[in-house]
């Protein structure tokens, strides 16, 4: 997507917007940003980007900084009913969020990790597991450094570990992971979508684009979770802390992938250096996404 001369508005100036109005200018957007605080940090970091070119208000929004823009990249903590947000809808501005921004523009191959809980521990571990086969990874998102930020980083060898919020989810219409991990889903953030249901739908954004080549790991002991497979395009692949027909499981304490092909075991609980039950799910997900992969 060119960017040259095309008017752009961020709205908010923590890390997430920072790093997708940097990445605008570097691509000679005409950035406007808007930021309700006036912290000292916000204030260093408004004239920072206005040395770059950037047009910058902070301690509260003005309708002109939306008007006319090409779209708006939204940072995940901006409530829906913010006045920004509420004047792009008016004005029918399509609005993204910074994982989509940078995704549009990312060479390399994209693992993407959500859920309720175990998020971070498993976009460690999958990042541990790529570097010690020898991959090129970056572990960004979420955790560690904006999408956006770490995208310097990022080539054609590149595998991007991405851990995913809902807030960031519900804003990447288009956002397309080659693999994504839905660990489980619990009644969170029900202040923001309001239903779990609207919670598990902007969950799901993580595999909506996928094709058949993409592949979706799923714990198959979260039924919530389990019955996504029905919207699934791509591979589905479970993991369980039960035996299954095909996936990666526990049996006792020893973890197992089976396919068509056979039965194999991987590792046992014993040899983790991670205590705990849910630790021991977080590492079946990252095993079914090696096999993913």
């Amino acid at each position: 997507m060119r960017y040259a001369g095309n008017k752009v508005t961020v709205i908010g100036l923590a890390r997430s917007g920072f790093a997708a109005a940097k990445f605008l200018l570097a691509r000679k957007a005409r950035v406007r940003v808007t930021e309700s605080s006036s912290k000292r940090q916000t204030l260093e970091s408004a004239e920072y980007l206005r040395g770059l070119g950037a047009e910058v208000e902070t301690g509260g929004h003005t309708e002109a900084y939306v008007t006319g823009s090409r779209f708006v990249v939204t940072s995940p903590g901006i409530p829906r009913k913010s006045a920004p947000l509420v004047w792009a809808a008016r004005k029918r501005i399509p609005v993204i969020s910074e994982i989509e921004l940078a995704w549009r523009s990312c060479p390399g191959r994209i693992v993407g990790i959500t859920g309720s809980n175990g998020k971070t521990t498993t976009s460690h571990l999958i990042n541990r597991i790529l570097q010690e086969a020898g991959r090129a990874s970056v572990l960004c998102g979420n955790v560690g450094y904006s999408f956006a930020e770490a995208l310097p980083a990022v080539t054609r060898r590149s595998v991007v570990v991405l851990e995913l919020s809902s807030f960031q989810l519900e804003d990447s219409p288009q956002f397309r992971p080659e693999i994504a991990l839905v660990l489980n889903l619990s009644p969170n953030h029900l202040d923001r979508h309001g239903t779990l249901r609207r919670y598990a739908r902007a969950k799901e954004n993580i595999f909506r684009n996928q094709s058949a080549n993409d592949a979706v790991v799923l714990n198959h002991d979260d039924a919530v979770v389990r019955a996504m497979a029905r919207r699934a395009r791509g591979q589905v692949v479970y993991f369980s802390k039960k035996p299954l027909s095909r996936g990666v499981y526990l049996e006792g304490d020893q973890a197992y992938w089976k396919d068509r092909s056979g039965k194999r075991a991987l590792w046992r609980i014993s040899e983790l250096q991670l205590s705990g039950a849910h630790n021991v799910e977080n590492a079946l997900a990252a095993s079914a996404a090696k096999k993913a992969d």
